[in-house]
């Protein structure tokens, strides 16, 4: 289960002050994570440890220290689910597949054009559309409350979208790192 103050999965320096808006589940089926994304091109797409799916969209930025991966103007990531690419009638990877696959089809989505997303409730399944009807599935598999989508914008905030809540996530102003 997620709620205040448990840890997000990934690091977070502790000099960071976080400061969570809840939104209340009837919130969120009018919250859309996807709308910053639509017409924004898809670049250094790549999996992270095991089947965790993370599409960077907008011009790479050069890499800061200790990142390994060129970030671009938006960050998506999913994890704790399934998904599978597919582009018309084919399906080119899937999360159960072996990593050469699974590489090989992320590849897929790099420079394509972000055209729509949707999260499904209750479930908290999604799909995520791109130019030359390529699509990308997702599948939660629990019914634990947790994370399934984060976004990072422009401005460094990060937003995260489970299957009945959404939250901003925002360091004070005075804690950005550089």
């Amino acid at each position: 289960m997620l709620w205040p103050g448990r840890s997000l999965g990934r690091f977070v320096p502790s000099r960071w002050r976080l400061k969570l808006q809840w939104l209340r589940p009837a919130m969120i089926a009018h919250t859309n994570l996807f709308t910053p994304l639509a017409g924004q091109t898809a670049q250094g797409c790549w999996l992270g440890y095991g089947s965790t799916l993370f599409l960077e969209f907008g011009p790479p930025r050069p890499l800061r220290e200790r990142e390994t991966h060129p970030r671009g103007e938006f960050g998506l990531w999913c994890e704790h689910i399934e998904w599978r690419i597919e582009q018309r009638d084919r399906i080119l990877a899937g999360s159960e597949d072996d990593r050469a696959t699974m590489e090989s089809g992320i590849k897929q989505i790099d420079g394509k054009t972000f055209v729509s997303g949707e999260v499904f409730q209750p479930s908290g399944d999604s799909i995520l559309m791109f130019s030359d009807d390529l699509a990308l599935r997702t599948f939660v598999i629990s019914s634990e409350e947790d994370v399934r989508w984060s976004l990072r914008d422009r401005e460094g905030k990060y937003f995260h979208l489970g299957p009945d809540r959404a939250y901003r996530e925002e360091p004070a102003p005075s804690q950005r790192l550089p």
